[in-house]
């Protein structure tokens, strides 16, 4: 009985739905991107479906490489490292 609850234990891990989105928006490649709005800014990643908040307090946020391309097309952001 003991045994039979690892291996449930281990399946639902493996296949729970946000399993594999944990980590991928810090990634050691990001892109730091600062906005110059004066509100505050949620953006989803075309990419990844990461959701990044930019506000007064955080204007700069690390950007998972996959969504560059859908953030520089925003005009208030603007991309501080490759």
């Amino acid at each position: 009985m003991c045994c039979g609850r690892r291996g449930g234990t281990v399946t639902e891990a493996q296949g729970s739905p946000g399993a594999g989105r944990s980590r991928p928006g810090q990634p050691s490649s990001s892109t730091l991107f600062e906005y110059v709005g004066a509100t505050a800014l949620s953006i989803r990643g075309a990419v990844t479906g990461r959701v990044y908040h930019f506000d007064r307090s955080q204007r700069r946020t690390a950007v998972d490489p996959r969504d560059v391309s859908s953030l520089l097309a925003v005009p208030l952001l603007r991309r501080l490292s490759r």
